[in-house]
């Protein structure tokens, strides 16, 4: 399954959508006109997924 996110949405929320993709499901991510800026692409189970902040 493909879906497309606001490239805004996916820099507030990353984890998130990160855990909610099932391995090899990819989201496109657009700019607020619509336009493709890139595709991210899941490769590991949600389980694996840790982030840490680089703040």
């Amino acid at each position: 399954m493909s879906n497309t996110t606001p490239i805004e949405r996916a820099e507030r929320n990353l984890k998130s959508l990160l855990e909610s993709l099932d391995p090899s499901e990819t989201v496109t991510l657009v700019d607020s006109g619509g336009e493709p800026l890139a595709m991210l692409i899941s490769l590991k189970p949600a389980s694996a997924i840790k982030l840490s902040s680089s703040e």
